[in-house]
């Protein structure tokens, strides 16, 4: 006989990152059918993540309406244990509907067990398995007959997905400040289909790609050269021209890579968003200084000395350091900085004790580990340590 432990019975995919991207994907998905079918019908209803399976859709008086479980494993197709076990979970719920439905996710065809009432989940035109890249396309159909019409499908999901990745940390976060069990927090965090929808319904354009990048390379060499006439040219100032002639060179994806570790706190993306932010004046001014104090090394733009890599950054003291961290460990999936250099160097000196951070995953007070060993036996989120360094500890060489 097929019995649940306690720890199955708690046990949540939000401490396994990993397993985590298709169960995401597959409640986004889940979501926006359920709109389009009848937005009006669905006023009210939440998604909400790994609280009583790995997704469950709550209605506006929280109870459940339905119950989704997501499995996404190459070759796989035998699951009757974690079917059974689905049953027994469904049963001992008290909030569900008299009409709930119970689903089973996969990217590949599961033979169902009769009697459990447990359906595969319909992707699209009544397919029953389903992976990753799959599924994003269908989430991209759906999208593009709900969004207005101007809108860039890439960018909704994008912002999507972000929702959702958000909603994870912060249910990570508010676990590792307390002492209570991961899934009794879970439970009581959600995401609203109005935030869903508000995201469809926003107009959310993509620039062309080439078009952005050249205004941003003008903008910067703009505002350069203000900088270099008022300090009376550039004989005065021969690492901001070396700068200049190596940031003109670079091409698309050097452009871009270079403008996403510069502003490690958001994404780079080819919207108007990114193109006011990342061509601020402040900003551009915080990566002047960094350049005409300190030489940076030949066409990289960035800093190589014997012991680290550093690069320059428009980090400054305009928020707190904690939350600094926090936006750029959150942010960590959309660049490769943090896997490529030791430092961020930025104008954070205005910290209370003045020092340099070694490690951003600590101030950000972010887990570095998960409850339980993974598969592979490593932490999800093990990464190579990365810090942001002081303009005074960078003019010292203290941490070369």
């Amino acid at each position: 006989m097929t019995t649940v432990t306690p720890r199955e019975q708690i046990n949540s995919a939000i401490g396994t990152w990993s397993g985590f991207i298709y169960q995401g994907l597959c409640g986004i998905l889940t979501a926006l059918k359920m709109i389009e079918a009848d937005s009006a019908g669905v006023a009210g209803y939440k998604l909400q993540l790994d609280g009583y399976e790995d997704f469950s859709i709550l209605d506006g008086t929280d109870q459940i309406v339905s119950l989704h479980q997501c499995k996404c494993i190459k070759g796989r197709t035998e699951y009757a244990e974690d079917l059974n076990k689905m049953k027994i979970k469904r049963d001992s719920l008290t909030n569900k509907r008299p009409d709930i439905k119970s689903y089973f996710h996969c990217n590949e065809t599961v033979a169902m067990v009769e009697g459990l009432e447990i359906e595969p989940y319909p992707f699209k035109d009544g397919k029953t398995k389903c992976g990753p890249g799959e599924l994003k396309s269908i989430i991209k159909e759906v999208l593009t007959r709900l969004k207005k019409p101007e809108t860039d499908e890439d960018i909704a999901v994008s912002k999507l997905e972000a929702l959702v990745n958000s909603n994870v940390l912060n249910t990570q976060q508010l676990y590792f400040d307390s002492n209570k069990r991961l899934y009794t927090i879970a439970r009581k965090q959600f995401i609203e289909f109005s935030e869903i929808e508000a995201i469809c319904n926003s107009v959310l354009i993509r620039l062309d790609v080439g078009d952005m990048l050249a205004m941003i390379k003008a903008r910067y060499i703009e505002q350069f050269n203000e900088r270099v006439g008022v300090n009376g040219g550039l004989d005065k100032l021969p690492w901001v021209e070396m700068f200049i002639i190596h940031f003109t060179n670079l091409d698309e994806e050097g452009m871009k890579l270079f403008m996403q570790r510069i502003h490690p706190k958001e994404k780079f993306e080819y919207s108007l968003k990114s193109l006011l932010n990342v061509c601020s004046p402040e900003r551009i001014n915080l990566l002047f200084n960094l350049v005409d104090e300190f030489r940076l090394d030949s066409e990289k733009l960035h800093w190589v000395t014997p012991n680290t890599k550093q690069t320059p950054s428009t980090l400054s003291d305009d928020q707190e350091i904690e939350l600094t961290c926090r936006q750029i460990f959150d942010n960590r999936a959309n660049f490769d900085a943090m896997w490529i250099y030791d430092w961020f160097v930025g104008k954070i000196d205005g910290r209370v004790d003045g020092s340099s951070i070694p490690d951003i995953r600590k101030v950000a007070s972010t887990i570095t580990d998960v409850e339980e060993a993974t598969e592979t036996g490593n932490s999800i989120f093990h990464e190579k340590t990365v810090g942001i360094m002081t303009l005074t500890d960078k003019r010292n060489g203290r941490f070369d």
